[in-house]
């Protein structure tokens, strides 16, 4: 007889694998590599599928079949606006029995898309790993509910959350096993030092903003005593070499990379003595829900700091280039400069985690091979960045933008929870998250032509009394690219940071909007809004546009530059990720791979301003809300109200 413990953990091991098993399904059907069929009821014999209960119009979900060969997979889902199937991972099944087996997946899967056996050998290995991180996590994530989730700290909290859901295999970190999750992933919740490294400044490439130094930098990592004892460190390993300790600079390096990369391909270095090693010492970290950028834990409003990490992780390894080590800080102390002399950003409190300084150790030998692949060049660096804390004020909480998709194993949402706590409709708490989020971003586009990578793990949110009352934007090394045109509005950023920067044309540019944030963000929580609330979808779009309107009509200066960046298009590409790792496979390149372009999407902020416009012939009067038995839209008010935060 199984115990309870061994019931579990079982249960848990199924959840992991069904919710891979669904996730796969709803991507590669929305990317359309797969091809889901709306089944009739007279479709579903209770007898043929062997007792499994589907939901048929049940709170919108629908069932569906999608044929892998001839292994027929069929679920219940809910077909959203973004042409996306929301799939319930329980009611999945393969030859009417219930499906539990990803790996049996992976391989129905492989004969539907004929993928090459290279490359889907290592396909598997990523799915593997994946798997079993995801079990590690949800075994920690099963002693919280909702509210208990919100009382987290945020580190511990962000160990806890689901990782990016538009990638299949996204947790598979190859290269690291089971010690290494166990030491160093966020969902291990475990704290570490670093390790400390001096490289001499022949191969030492850095930028500091302002009168910043390394001394400053260093010191915020650790304590007096220790810096010192760094220090003393460096002397007695320089005795005797000829080098001064005037030409060194202190750079932290991630413990594992340390010993599995640095130790060994920088050993001409260490023999050299132009890179020392020194031991590991200072703060203690913990890893974000990006793996590479650690927060310190002994002092939270000290910097976090991003590290290479040479781990293929999602769509590539997790180094840290060269390009914008030199001039960087500039880029982000600009925007964080516009946020105080711009009226809008000001009002709206859009804050910058400035990133004021970053190394990096060049390898001589490797920069010489023409066309190597991009991970030996990013092997050893780091970038500085305030801290999601120190950007914190009086009464006020955070947590990243991606938080707000999290469910608890009971089916509840940290979003439903914060609603309910807020003491405001569903309605008035959406309008207030639009207003703070997303039309800041929009005017660092239209005005600046700043187009901001910001998906749910590059956006803080902060709150005050459960509402949305500021965002944060960060990591501005290669996700923030510019306008390909000059604007006045870009005069104050420095010519070398903006030499750095990739330039795109109107038409592309608008994209990192659209595609970094609305689709990667508010394609999932639409959806789970409309589930955990009384909000349809179409409402939170027709909110959403309520907000970007009324930004435009009170901007008529940029009437032009809105018809360049037009968020209220019809029609919207269909970005594809997990296709490209089937097409490119897992070979080194010498460049990170690009995403592909599937069908158009109908673009749910067009349809969200239809029907704000048929609401203007309405009567205004009418209460706020959607009725909850057809859906029909009401008209929305209050999109200027103030909230007391």
């Amino acid at each position: 007889m199984s115990s309870p413990h061994t019931d579990q953990v079982n249960s848990l091991w199924t959840l992991a694998n069904q919710q891979l098993i669904a996730r796969s399904l709803s991507e590669l059907v929305y990317e359309q590599e797969l091809v889901a069929t709306k089944l009739n009821v007279t479709d579903l014999d209770e007898t043929e599928l062997g007792g499994i209960e589907l939901e048929v119009n049940r709170a919108g979900a629908d069932s569906y079949q999608v044929m892998l060969k001839d292994v027929a997979y069929q679920f219940t889902a809910s077909h959203t606006l973004w042409d996306l199937l929301i799939i319930k991972p329980s009611s999945l099944s393969r030859k009417q029995e219930v499906a539990t087996d990803a790996l049996q997946f992976c391989l129905d899967l492989k004969k539907a898309l004929s993928v090459d056996d290279i490359v889907f050998g290592n396909w598997l290995e990523d799915v593997q790993n994946t798997l079993h991180n995801e079990f590690q996590r949800l075994e920690k994530l099963a002693k919280y509910d909702a509210s208990q989730l919100l009382q987290l700290d945020e580190p511990q909290l962000q160990g806890l959350l689901d990782a990016h859901p538009k990638i299949i295999a996204n947790r598979g970190r190859l290269g690291w096993g089971a010690d290494d999750n166990e030491s160093f992933a966020p969902e291990s919740l475990q704290t570490f030092q670093l390790e400390y490294l001096a490289a001499h400044i022949s191969i030492l490439t850095s930028g500091h903003l302002g009168d910043l130094n390394n001394r400053d930098l260093i010191a915020s990592m650790m304590t007096d005593n220790s810096y010192h004892a760094l220090t003393q460190a460096l002397q007695e390993s320089l005795f005797g070499t000829g080098f001064e300790v005037k030409d060194f600079a202190f750079i932290p390096c991630h413990p594992w990379q340390y010993q599995h990369h640095i130790r060994p391909q920088f050993q001409w270095a260490l023999q050299q003595k132009t890179l020392i090693h020194l031991g590991q010492a200072g703060d203690s970290y913990q890893p974000q829900q990006s793996i590479r950028t650690l927060s310190n834990v002994t002092r939270s409003k000290q910097y976090d700091v991003k590290l290479a990490i040479t781990v293929l992780n999602t769509s590539c390894y997790r180094g840290v280039p060269e390009k914008f080590i030199a001039a960087g800080h500039h880029i982000s102390h600009w925007l964080s400069q516009l946020t105080q002399s711009d009226s809008l950003l000001s009002e709206r409190d859009l804050r910058i985690l400035e990133e004021p300084a970053g190394y990096f150790v060049s390898h001589p030998y490797q920069n010489q091979v023409q066309g190597s692949p991009y991970r030996y060049h990013e092997m050893l660096g780091c970038i500085w960045r305030q801290s999601e804390v120190s950007r914190q004020q009086a009464g006020e909480r955070h947590m990243l933008l991606s938080a707000l998709l999290q469910k608890d194993l009971n089916g509840d949402s940290l979003i439903k929870e914060l609603i309910q706590s807020s003491q405001l409709t569903t309605q008035e708490w959406l309008q207030q998250l639009f207003s703070v989020m997303s039309v800041p971003l929009y005017h660092l586009l239209v005005k600046y032509g700043v187009g901001v990578i910001a998906h749910g793990q590059n956006v803080v949110v902060y709150f005050k009394n459960a509402i949305p009352s500021a965002i944060a934007i960060k990591d501005f090394h290669g996700d923030l690219r510019l306008l390909d045109a000059e604007l006045p509005e870009q005069a104050a950023l420095a010519p070398e940071a903006k030499a750095l920067l990739t330039k795109l044309p109107k038409e592309h540019l608008v994209h990192d909007l659209l595609t970094g944030h609305f689709i990667s963000v508010y394609r999932f929580l639409s959806p789970l809004v409309a589930e955990q609330t009384e909000v349809a979808e179409e409402t939170f779009y027709q909110l959403l546009a309520e907000q970007i309107d009324a930004y435009q009509q009170s901007q008529p200066q940029y009437a032009e530059r809105f018809e360049w960046f037009d968020l209220f298009r019809p029609q919207v590409e269909r970005i594809c990720l997990n296709n490209v790792r089937f097409d490119i496979g897992y070979q080194d390149n010498a460049e990170r791979p690009l995403p592909k372009l599937g069908s158009d999407l109908t673009n749910p902020i067009y349809l969200g301003l239809k029907a704000l416009q048929e609401t203007h012939h309405r009567d205004f009067e009418t209460t706020i809300g959607v009725d909850a038995h057809n859906n029909a839209l009401q008209p929305i008010t209050n999109s200027t109200k103030e909230y007391s935060l």
